[in-house]
């Protein structure tokens, strides 16, 4: 098991990776590894971050993904690392831009209304305040 682990941490770490490499790997260390274990969150945070640029910014499924994602993150990082850091930071900043633009699009769209637009920009104001 531990050979596998050392093998499994040297492809997370690869650093050609692209976004859906990254997504393929979570998926298939999901299947073998328990799904809080420290290289699909590893995969995970490396994949919010890459997702982050502003390439991806006007993908509603990266935008959905990366929400998913950070949501995860988020659960494990409160167990481990509670409190106020660096990472906690980050990635509430990758989530409420996240969560803005998805907002965003889905009123320019018209699948909710402005209502519920400033209802969901409130609901990224008070994450600061949660965490």
């Amino acid at each position: 098991m531990t050979k596998l682990v050392q093998t499994l941490s040297e492809e997370v770490k690869n650093k050609d990776m692209e976004l859906n490499d990254v997504e393929n790997l979570v998926v298939k260390l999901q299947t073998i590894l328990h799904s809080q274990h420290y290289l699909i969150m590893e995969l995970k945070q490396k994949w919010v971050e890459m997702a982050a640029t502003n390439e991806h910014n006007n993908d509603m499924y990266i935008l959905e993904k990366s929400i998913s994602y950070i949501s995860d993150i988020f659960k494990v990082n409160n167990c481990i690392d509670p409190g106020l850091t660096i990472t906690l930071g980050q990635n509430l900043k990758h989530l409420n831009r996240a969560m803005l633009s998805l907002a965003k699009m889905k009123m320019t769209a018209g699948e909710i209304s402005k209502h519920e637009f400033y209802e969901g920009c409130c609901q990224g104001c008070c994450q600061y305040q949660d965490s």
